[in-house]
Order: C-alpha cells, then structure tokens, then sequence
C-alpha cells in the first residue's frame, strides 16, 4: 500500500468520523422551553397510562406524547413533541 493510498484512506476515515459526530451532536442539542406555565387546572396522560397524572407546567418539558387536558371540560391543551 502506497504513502498516497494510506492519506487518501485516512483522510476518508477521518472526513467520515467528522460526518458522524456533526449528526450526532446536531440530535442532542437541548430543547428550548418557555417559561409560562398553561397546566393550572389540568391533567395529563402518558403513552403506555390511562392514568390522570399531575401535568407538568407545559407541553415542551412533558415526556413525549404525553397531553395536557383541562380538567373542567376535558379539552385539550397540548401535545408534547
């Protein structure tokens, strides 16, 4: 194997590794949520529970597909993505 054959496959490796991390580090990347809470009458349920739960302050900080509902009329309110 030639010096040229080993830098071309090293650089390679290395553009592929640089590929990987930029994705993975682009998926991890924090959610931002507001500050205001919309669950002051309301309960929530979870994937998995049929159980009324006590809602967290809004949807971007519940669990994924959880949904806040209103407790007077059973509305919802919200969906967590």
């Amino acid at each position: 194997m030639g010096f040229a054959t080993r830098v071309w496959s090293f650089t390679l490796l290395l553009f592929g590794l640089m590929l990987v991390m930029a994705y993975s580090a682009q998926s991890a990347r924090p959610k931002i949520c507001p500050l205001y809470c919309i669950a002051v009458d309301a309960y929530m349920i979870c994937p998995g529970s049929n159980e009324k739960l006590e809602p967290v302050c809004n949807c971007c900080l519940a669990r994924l597909g959880c949904k806040i509902y209103r407790n007077t009329t059973g509305d919802l309110i919200c969906t967590a993505t």
